[in-house]
């Protein structure tokens, strides 16, 4: 599904509550990076720190 939606030139991106290197990881575990646009996640120095100042899936939600 994700190379087709690539092959018809649709922008697929992928957010999650997931710290972000995680996803980077599971991306090339994976094999599927190529199809996405761009991904977001979170980051773990302001999850760790609290420092983001607003609910973490808000955060990616309004992303």
């Amino acid at each position: 599904m994700l190379r087709k939606l690539y092959e018809a030139g649709i922008m697929v991106a992928a957010a999650s509550s997931k710290p972000q290197p995680l996803i980077d990881k599971l991306m090339i575990y994976f094999d599927i990076g190529q199809y996405f646009e761009f991904t977001l996640g979170s980051n773990p120095a302001d999850e760790l720190k609290n420092q983001s100042g607003e609910d973490a899936k808000t955060k990616i939600v309004t992303a």
